[in-house]
């Protein structure tokens, strides 16, 4: 698991290693050891120096390492300084050996572990705000006696301001409860305010929480169900300002005799940007039928380039050998439903792509076509399909374009119009094209333009 969690990081790696009465110095050396060279895998992660000191009762760990490439790269705009790609930091952790004392509610563990995570040099000149001798995150876990184990973890209070950079922080903390296997997880994460501030840009972030109950299948595929809650957002660039209030996602992933399917709802309340107001915005998308063993592999081949074993022009050629073997599953993407309230009214839309032909001849282009059904229904006022109509618009004035493209898609039948709104329905299913019930031919003789 390539989770940096402080705190956590002895137990990443035990899968059941430390179950028992007495974790040994040298038992925690071992895990310890496990855990960075695992977390090392990630190209993003790069262990600069390590050391372990045993002892009899306790023993004692620090590691520095470094964040590369787009991790860091991320927090580009805020800093005060050029991280070049890079931010640095120093892990140390305290094991207190077993059996430990813990407490009147549950007076006895294998093992505890107190972690205190420390930005490095590069990272305090990029923000100020961040002191060598103040934690960043800092973190306890508790290993019990059938080697499951609970890591709390919570981050100082930061509110820092210099000219035009800005860092504040306040109420992050959450939970971890891992199995003996470390194939089971329940998390919890929470941040009050989070504030990001740089001559660039500003980033606010007030009231969100994470939660996730989450269980490995195979090493690369885990299923369970997540929920994104924020209570508000803001983003400033150049000059613009958008806000987002009331947001929640949630998602589920679920794997049955080979077959792999997820869930996403989104919801929120209001977006306010420089385009306007949006209200009560929801969506639902559904994948069904997909092939969990091809999956995988991508997973694979995924983690692979990301490791630098394997370039992009590969994985894409491998991508699209696997191609087939989804097929053979009739794969469904559902958007089943997208709603959003504008100022000029209601939009509204759903859409699905499904492939009903199992394993195809991929050198056959007609039999790929015929195998494949395509839904889209959108509704909504005429003003949004102006907007929508720009790209469109030819070089006479643009609201004249946009009223002539409109015409023309409603002359043609390819728009509704309906109580002053537009509506459209294209469908697509054995290599021919309908609109809104009219029979417009075959793909093929759309594409030809004949």
């Amino acid at each position: 698991m390539r989770v940096l969690i402080a705190g956590g990081v002895l137990v990443l790696a035990t899968g059941g290693v430390g179950a028992g009465m007495y974790w040994s110095g040298g038992i925690a050396e071992q895990q310890y050891q496990q855990a960075w060279d695992e977390l090392a895998e990630s190209p993003y992660i790069r262990v600069v120096d390590r050391d372990f000191q045993r002892g009899q009762w306790r023993s004692t760990a620090r590691t520095e390492f470094t964040v590369t490439g787009e991790a860091a790269e991320l927090m580009e705009p805020w800093s005060a300084d050029e991280t070049r790609g890079e931010l640095t930091f120093v892990m140390e952790d305290t094991v207190h050996h077993g059996p430990v004392l813990l407490g009147a509610d549950r007076p006895f563990a294998a093992a505890r572990i107190e972690s205190n995570l420390r930005p490095g040099d590069v990272t305090v000149a990029a923000f100020p705000a961040l002191a060598r001798d103040r934690s960043l995150l800092e973190a306890d876990t508790v290993v019990a006696f059938d080697g499951s184990s609970r890591i709390r973890y919570w981050s100082p209070d930061y509110d820092w301001q210099e000219g035009d950079g800005r860092f504040l922080l306040s109420g992050m903390h959450g939970t971890v409860k891992l199995n003996a296997t470390l194939d089971e997880h329940r998390t919890e994460s929470f941040v009050n305010e989070l504030v990001l501030a740089g001559p660039e840009a500003r980033f606010s972030i007030r009231d969100a929480a994470v939660r996730a109950d989450g269980r490995a299948v195979t090493p690369r595929l885990w299923v369970g169900a997540s929920e994104l809650t924020v209570e508000h957002v803001a983003v400033e660039a150049e000059g613009e300002r958008a806000e987002l209030d009331g947001m929640i996602v949630s998602w589920t992933v679920d794997a049955d005799d080979g077959v792999v399917s997820a869930d996403l709802a989104a919801g929120l309340d209001v977006i306010r940007s420089p385009e306007g107001e949006f209200r009560d915005g929801r969506l639902r998308v559904a994948a069904r039928n997909i092939d969990q063993d091809a999956l995988e592999r991508v997973i694979g081949w995924g983690e692979a380039v990301e490791q630098g074993r394997m370039s992009r022009n590969e994985f894409n050629r491998r991508l699209m050998s696997a191609w087939p073997e989804f097929l053979a599953r009739n794969p469904e993407l559902v958007v089943e439903e997208l709603g959003l309230q504008t100022s000029d009214g209601p939009f509204s839309g759903s859409a699905g792509v499904l492939w009903t032909a199992g394993a195809p001849d991929m050198n056959n282009p007609f039999a790929l076509v015929n195998g494949l059904a395509i839904e889209v229904r959108l509704a909504g006022p005429r003003d949004w399909w102006q907007q929508a109509a720009e790209g469109l618009a030819s070089e006479a004035p643009v609201d004249a374009a946009d009223d002539m493209t409109l015409r023309s898609l409603i002359d043609q039948g390819l728009l509704v119009e309906d109580n002053g709104d537009l509506r459209t329905e294209l469908i697509l299913r054995e290599g021919m094209v309908h609109a809104n019930g009219n029979n417009l031919g075959s793909v093929w003789q759309l594409i030809m333009g004949f």
